[in-house]
């Protein structure tokens, strides 16, 4: 039976508040659309009602997806105590998540659950109350399940099992339906993981993604420019991103040695702060977690000001006129991780920066072009290993993922146990110098100057 209001509106989400309290937000920049329905069980051989409530929400990207599940984990621990809506609440809330082939999750990629106990001004209490979510792909269900007088946790599990099977069918139905063309899809620029292995086995994503821009820092503070004192600026400007890479670099600290972590809040873009706490913690190095090349700017120009004289460093973002232009001298001798070389800087590829000048009229390649035309070639290699087989789409994209490819600008290959790139071959490091980023070539290949 439905309640009343049965549809949530799909423009907003719930949200749980610093005070533990269930609200409605517009929809974020990563969600597409979300939709709740509330029902409910109707009372019957003088039982109470089972009240259910049902949540589909697609996300932008299978890795968005991945963090609302992290996200609703960290929850139950913020707040045991939640209060759903006027006149509603749930107490003593214990969650547990589980990845699939664990703790008999075989039908989702994720699945997390949560157990409490359920108070309704109108139905009384304390009653059970269960929760359960799982992701596929960039989509994840959730189902919840409120007990009330003579209803037992049997019920309410039953009720939830059986809509919540129905839900994950239908997806994955509907996921694997986008895959009956196998069309193969090739990316050479994108950082960002929009294909989970479930939503499409097509899709080839030709460079690391950009939550592993923190691996060159990690090698090149232990290898090259050794810091045994790093200073980590967790720009929260930049979300995810920068929260990820302070979070690697807390975990495996550049040399063995120590990080400290230094937040600067999103809506300030005051530096000095920072800059001061980087000289009071003695660091021998910097990293910057942002992707705002006018906040890295401020960073740098605070640093000089401060007359820190150690390695600074930032991801790929941050490389941009703009850093140069409003960092001025301050940008110079930043270390940059990037995803894509500079041909002019490659014997291997003179003939090709010389046909592509010519052909465009350019004084200089531009970013990810020879990563193009080696995707290309990479295509066009899995095409002729088909040999005298009929080409379809299918064999297609087994060949692809099991071929290696010698490109001009990184060796193009695929994990055999994952599908995943392999991104070692696909990250580099360039430092500033005289206003002009200078290619130094993979990271893990990169001497002391």
């Amino acid at each position: 039976m439905k309640r009343d209001p049965y549809e949530s509106d799909p423009g907003f989400w719930p949200v749980l508040d610093a005070n533990c309290v269930w609200q409605r937000d517009p929809l974020p920049a990563t969600v597409l659309t979300t939709l709740t329905r509330y029902s409910e069980l109707h009372t019957q051989d003088g039982k109470g009602p089972i009240r259910v409530a049902a949540v589909v929400t697609v996300h932008r990207t299978a890795k968005d997806a991945d963090w609302e599940m992290a996200e609703t984990l960290e929850e139950a621990l913020r707040c045991p105590d939640q209060q759903l809506r006027q006149g509603e609440r749930i107490t003593g809330l214990l969650s547990q998540g589980s990845a699939f082939g664990l703790l008999g999750n075989s039908t989702a990629e994720d699945t997390l659950t949560e157990g409490g106990q359920y108070y309704s001004d109108e139905l009384g209490g304390p009653y059970y109350y269960y929760w359960m979510q799982s992701r596929l792909g960039q989509v994840t269900v959730a189902v919840s399940g409120r007990g009330s007088k003579g209803r037992s946790g049997k019920e309410v599990d039953a009720a939830l099992q059986q809509g919540v099977g129905q839900m994950l069918s239908l997806t994955e139905s509907e996921l694997k339906g986008r895959e009956k063309a196998l069309l193969p899809i090739v990316s050479v620029s994108s950082a960002t993981d929009v294909h989970s292995k479930i939503s499409t086995r097509a899709f080839f994503q030709l460079r690391p993604d950009e939550y592993a821009l923190s691996t060159p820092f990690i090698h090149y503070l232990t290898h090259t420019e050794k810091s045994r004192r790093t200073a980590l600026i967790d720009d929260r400007a930049a979300g995810r991103i920068s929260w990820q890479i302070v979070k690697d670099l807390t975990m495996f600290p550049p040399s063995n040695g120590t990080t400290t972590t230094h937040v600067v809040p999103a809506d300030s873009e005051d530096f000095d702060p920072v800059a001061a706490a980087v000289l009071a913690a003695d660091a021998e190095a910097v990293v910057y977690g942002g992707v705002s090349p006018h906040r890295a700017a401020r960073l740098a120009r605070a640093l000089e000001q401060a007359r820190f004289q150690g390695t600074r460093m930032a991801p790929e973002p941050v490389l941009e006129i703009a850093f140069l232009t409003e960092a001025g001298p301050a940008a110079e001798g930043w270390v940059i991780s990037a995803t894509y070389v500079d041909p002019a800087e490659l014997p291997a590829a003179a003939r090709f920066v010389a046909a592509y000048k010519k052909r465009f009229g350019v004084r200089a390649v531009e970013r990810f072009a020879l990563e193009a035309y080696d995707a290309l070639l990479f295509v066009a290699q899995g095409l002729r290993e088909l040999g005298n087989v009929e080409v379809e789409r299918g064999a297609m994209v087994r060949r692809l993922r099991a071929s290696t490819y010698k490109g001009l600008a990184k060796t193009i290959a695929f994990d055999a146990a994952t599908d995943e790139f392999r991104w070692i071959n696909g990250l580099f490091l360039y430092r500033l110098q005289n206003d002009t980023p200078r290619f130094l070539g993979r990271y893990d290949q990169v001497k002391k100057t």
